[in-house]
């Protein structure tokens, strides 16, 4: 049996309001699919200005931390701290040269002694003896003028008494390590008491001190030297 004519016009309306949502629908794909796209795209804009940002961030943290350290106080400071970190390890070698048991290091602003004998323990410096303070110091004077040689010279260095705080195999140490500067051109003047060193100095001056005054009694030089 064959549809009547009014279902035929029927079907045929549905049929055409159905192609009319489907093509609808076909745009409204089209639309999403722009949008979808258009998301993506300030998605991944959105990503790169993110990452620009931290990157300006760090970039701007990184210049304040320059500006803070180039700030006159701070630079002062800085330039200062890395002297006394270069002096120190050469004076630490000479140290653990002249005593055997000793180095020097700094540790937050703070110079330490590190004993070898005892486990390698870092202490205050004013825990060492007269003899081992007076060690500690040369060993500073001696690193200051090896430091600054490397650009101006610097001949002469005057050294005031500590030599009787030193037991007799120290003491023959920080002689020889004397001589070996002598030997180098340069002029170490001593001031001692200690008559077993004053006899190995080239040269002598001898000073007897009165009640108010002092005077010279003699003065010595070696043959050949």
């Amino acid at each position: 049996r064959q549809p009547s004519v009014e279902l035929l016009g029927e079907y045929r309306t549905q049929q055409a309001s159905l192609e009319q949502q489907r093509q609808e629908a076909l745009q409204s794909q089209g639309r999403l699919r722009e949008q979808i796209e258009r998301l993506r795209q300030d998605l991944a804009e959105a990503a790169e200005i993110r990452q620009r940002h931290q990157q300006a961030q760090e970039s701007l943290t990184l210049h304040r931390k320059l500006a803070d350290m180039l700030n006159a106080r701070n630079l002062k400071a800085f330039v200062a701290n890395r002297l006394l970190e270069q002096i120190l390890e050469l004076a630490s070698s000479e140290l653990e040269r002249l005593s055997g048991r000793y180095r020097l290091i700094m540790q937050q602003d703070d110079i330490l002694v590190v004993d070898g004998w005892n486990a390698g323990e870092a202490r205050d410096v004013r825990s060492l003896s007269g003899g081992e303070t007076f060690l500690a110091s040369l060993s500073l004077a001696l690193a200051m003028i090896e430091y600054l040689s490397q650009g101006s010279p610097l001949e002469s260095l005057f050294i005031d008494e500590g030599f009787g705080t030193l037991d007799p195999e120290t003491l023959e140490a920080v002689t020889q390590t004397l001589e070996s500067l002598h030997a180098k051109g340069r002029l170490v003047g001593v001031i001692t008491h200690v008559q077993e060193l004053a006899e190995r100095l080239p040269i002598q001056v001898r000073v007897e001190k009165n009640q108010g005054n002092s005077r010279v009694l003699d003065q010595e030089s070696p043959q050949g030297l």
